[in-house]
């Protein structure tokens, strides 16, 4: 399964960047760019079968501890 996600992203960055290029939007070229290159990692770790951590629980302990944005029941 590994072996598929490059063409995958290859073909999807040949989709979204020549636009972005000829329009010469170095920006949003840079944030895609960003955007791809973590979507790449976690498909291909998740690939490989290895554990990837949800956000969720961090995301969580954040706003309950560090915003102390909660509610009581």
């Amino acid at each position: 399964m590994a072996f598929v996600i490059f063409p995958v992203f290859a073909l999807m960055a040949l989709f979204d960047f020549p636009k972005l290029i000829n329009d010469k939007r170095s920006r949003e070229i840079k944030l895609l760019s960003a955007l791809y290159i973590i979507a790449f990692a976690l498909a291909f770790m998740q690939a490989l079968g290895m554990e990837i951590p949800s956000l969720i629980k961090w995301i969580r302990d954040v706003i309950l501890d560090v915003l102390k944005i909660g509610y009581s029941l």
